[in-house]
């Protein structure tokens, strides 16, 4: 790949309930933004997220692919909670395509998404996606989102294009959560996200509960693990590694 920033994405699965306290690694040095918390579940009647800590997943940008490589490959030393999970993914990746903006600071104010794309990939190879919404006004559609949210998983966990789908609840309450959703390519991601209900219908939800939004896509250097008996190491694009 040429050159541009570069993603990491990991995430784990436990067989307990993780506490606030069990992992303090989500702002790695040298990263541009960063983002770590718990899986979300958005089943709830009030419309209002929950989390399920019992999955955790860190979210990194970097300048580049050689800093964001040498995170990926010493992910185990920059998070020793791996050590404990049941399961673990990791992908290592560079955004091609964005728009929108997002809070990931403290500050509060929130931001374009990547300050340097790659080139789009020239081979049909497998996709990373990252959305992130950022709450409005809890009164105004949050149930009618949390139920859409709710559908489209389950209709992505039956999908045997999707090999990740993990929307994670920040730790800290006013950072944009992302949706961090893994596809065996960018054709069968089109049809599943935009050809196809449940997803093409929520997307046209526009209500108060969503105060801003920004969608990426990243290609796929280097993929390693399990998650829910799917072998991510089969989607490794050719020649990137």
């Amino acid at each position: 790949m040429a050159s541009g920033n570069a993603a990491t994405i990991i995430a784990a699965r436990f067989s307990r309930q993780l506490g606030k306290g069990d992992d303090v690694t989500a702002h790695p040095d040298g990263a541009l933004l960063a983002t770590a918390g718990t899986e979300t579940r958005w089943d709830a009647e009030d419309g209002y997220p929950r989390r399920d800590r019992t999955v955790r997943a860190w979210f990194a940008l970097w300048p580049d692919l050689e800093t964001a490589r040498s995170y990926f490959e010493a992910r185990k030393k920059g998070i020793p909670i791996l050590a404990e999970a049941i399961e673990t993914v990791a992908i290592l990746g560079q955004p091609f395509a964005c728009h929108g903006e997002v809070n990931w600071s403290p500050d509060g104010k929130a931001t374009s998404v990547y300050p340097a794309l790659a080139p789009r990939p020239k081979d049909e190879g497998p996709v990373m996606v990252v959305t992130t919404l950022g709450l409005g006004d809890p009164e105004s559609g949050l149930v009618e989102f949390g139920r859409g949210v709710t559908a489209v998983r389950t209709a992505f966990a039956g999908n045997p294009a999707v090999f990740l789908d993990v929307n994670l609840l920040p730790d800290m309450p006013l950072i944009d959560g992302p949706t961090l959703t893994l596809w065996r390519s960018e054709r069968e991601m089109m049809t599943g996200a935009y050809r196809t209900d449940p997803h093409r219908t929520v997307m046209g939800l526009r209500n108060g509960a969503t105060a801003r939004a920004s969608f990426t896509r990243l290609a796929v250097v280097a993929a390693e693990g399990h998650w829910s008996g799917k072998d991510l190491g089969i989607l490794t694009r050719p020649g990137a590694a």
